[in-house]
């Protein structure tokens, strides 16, 4: 128990900052909590280069692409506010001090512990199978985001082949 708080404090670094992306994509589901949260888009160029310019694929995707700049830069700025305005809390300073002075007395307490020959939970009942944590990533868990992609539809039409589709996008 000792050695987990101290984790869980030595991790401190600073007052969490919670920013929901702009965008319908997102609809307050996914939120930004350090600068390298805020990905660019990437494979943009690649993928608009798929369609020949004129078309109607190429002006969706390029609006679609110029859309989603605009909201990752209207993010990274909205982010950049919020961690401002964080580190510039009062009180900030002192708190960082308390949590110092804490993990410095939470590792007495584990020294005096070993020195007396305590044991962990986990030694202690080796039968209790413990629980490590969740068994899929969080969203604090760091996962690559997936080249820039488009998916082409249309509302309303239900018998959509994929020849009918490729014949909306001729028209």
């Amino acid at each position: 128990m000792v050695r987990d708080l101290a984790k869980s404090l030595r991790k401190y670094e600073g007052e969490r900052v919670w920013v929901t992306p702009r965008g319908p994509r997102f609809r307050g589901i996914e939120r930004y909590r350090k600068l390298s949260d805020c990905e660019e888009p990437r494979g943009t160029a690649e993928f608009l280069s798929q369609f020949p310019k004129g078309t109607y694929r190429h002006w969706l995707v390029s609006n679609d692409i110029d859309k989603r700049m605009e909201d990752y830069k209207y993010d990274i700025e909205n982010l950049k506010k919020e961690i401002e305005k964080a580190a510039s809390q009062k009180g900030l300073a002192e708190k960082k001090t308390a949590i110092a002075n804490l993990l410095s007395q939470l590792e007495r307490v584990e020294r005096a512990l070993l020195d007396r020959n305590a044991k962990t939970f986990a030694e202690l009942h080796p039968e209790v199978k413990l629980n490590s944590g969740p068994e899929y990533p969080r969203t604090e868990d760091e996962v690559p985001s997936a080249n820039y992609n488009l998916e082409f539809g249309f509302v309303g039409v239900k018998d959509l082949t994929v020849e009918r589709k490729n014949a909306y996008f001729e028209l």
